[in-house]
């Protein structure tokens, strides 16, 4: 199909001409020399500087390339999303399907209202009711619009064609069997082929988590009303409520997030079995079930999920000073029997250069002290198996950052 990218749908320009006032949202902000912040009020965001009020009532103005995340200590709501749309660039967002046609897709979602993407920079859609437990991505078939249609036993049947558009019930789509709707309840997934590399902001880039378990990725244009204002990689521009947010994840040239690198080696083993029946593989940004990543009760949007036993290798080509980052085992099994029991390492050239204790769930995360790399070609993140060989093995590298030279 000929699909086009369409203009945004409203724009922010009124709220950025407003001039800042102050916001009662509290924040956390963690600094790349490993500092935290604690802001009783965030003021400001304007070009490459962020400004508040700490808690003895002074103000505090932070260079927002020295930031790597700004939290605002919110749980989780649920989304009441019916479907989760999945983008190109690795974000997604759940809400209800309220129109659309084979170039736009219109998503109503709980906290930021109505917004249109652009179908080029979509990759997925996903029905939440019928998709299971564990997060799966859904692939196009020979390069083509594909169904994955809803089949009782979780299992799916696949139909290719062409989307038609989108409906509130359903989706129009033409196949084999003719041009037909399909309502959501049928479906698992709609998989769409990639049109090119979709065009990014350019600017201060930063991620969002939202508290309904979406993450909106584009450029950060400041922050006025107590609203943040971003041009989003999908060539929307939206003001989001700072209330909807739970973390601001920076991105500046003087840092890289590990979980933004391909990794060059994975090498995955479950303590029985083989590796295709048994294996949980790593998971970037999210647990390795699919779920958020969380910690000593807190919920980080960058990092790795693993299972035991894991080993990820990166080539750093001698680029990096130092690398950084916090572990444990995800509070997800805290619903377990079994709480797993893990020793993390990293190496360097091959040579260890840290070693955990046996690290259990339920206990507090541990701060990897900062490793120089400043000679170092090659990384390795590795999780082993400790007590209870791989059970409840779940894993957390936790905001893993590669500092610049």
């Amino acid at each position: 199909m000929n699909r086009l990218r369409i203009p945004a749908a409203w724009t922010i320009l009124g709220l950025l001409s407003l001039a800042p006032t102050a916001s009662a949202q509290r924040a956390v902000i963690s600094r790349l020399d490993g500092e935290v912040v604690k802001l009783a009020r965030l003021v400001s965001i304007e070009e490459d500087r962020l400004q508040g009020i700490d808690d003895d009532g002074e103000t505090r103005e932070l260079d927002l390339s020295s930031l790597v995340a700004v939290e605002f200590g919110r749980t989780r709501v649920p989304s009441n999303a019916d479907v989760r749309l999945r983008f190109f660039n690795g974000d997604n967002i759940g809400g209800v399907i309220i129109g659309g046609d084979d170039q736009v897709v219109e998503l109503e979602h709980r906290d930021l209202g109505p917004i249109r993407f652009d179908i080029e920079t979509v990759a997925e859609l996903q029905v939440l009711g019928n998709l299971g437990e564990i997060r799966r991505i859904f692939r196009p078939r020979d390069g083509e619009d594909t169904l994955y249609l809803f089949r009782e036993g979780g299992q799916s049947d696949v139909l290719t064609g062409t989307l038609e558009s989108f409906g509130r019930d359903g989706i129009e789509f033409d196949s084999p069997l003719g041009i037909k709707t399909y309502r959501y309840s049928e479906l698992v997934a709609l998989a769409l082929p990639p049109l090119g590399e979709p065009d990014k902001a350019e600017g201060l880039r930063a991620q969002l988590a939202l508290r309904t378990g979406g993450r909106l990725t584009g450029r950060l244009q400041g922050i006025n009303q107590s609203k943040l204002a971003v041009a989003l990689d999908q060539g929307v521009e939206i003001a989001v409520p700072v209330a909807a947010v739970l973390e601001v994840s920076l991105r500046s040239d003087r840092f890289a997030h590990l979980s933004d690198l391909e990794p060059t080696e994975v090498v995955e083993q479950p303590a029985f079995g083989d590796s295709q029946t048994f294996l949980f593989p790593f998971q970037r940004d999210s647990s390795v079930t699919g779920g958020p990543l969380r910690l000593g009760g807190r919920v980080y949007l960058k990092g790795l999920g693993v299972h035991s036993r894991c080993r990820l290798t990166y080539d750093l080509g001698g680029q990096y000073a130092s690398f950084r980052s916090l572990i444990g085992i995800d509070d997800s099994v805290l619903d377990l029997e079994a709480r797993g029991s893990v020793v993390f390492r990293v190496l360097a050239d091959g040579q260890k250069v840290f070693e955990s204790d046996v690290v259990q769930g339920g206990s507090p995360p541990v701060a990897i002290p900062a490793i120089d790399l400043s000679d170092v070609r090659r990384l390795q993140l590795e999780v082993d198996f400790a007590t209870e060989f791989d059970i409840a093995d779940r894993a957390n590298w936790v905001r893993p950052i590669l500092l610049r030279k």
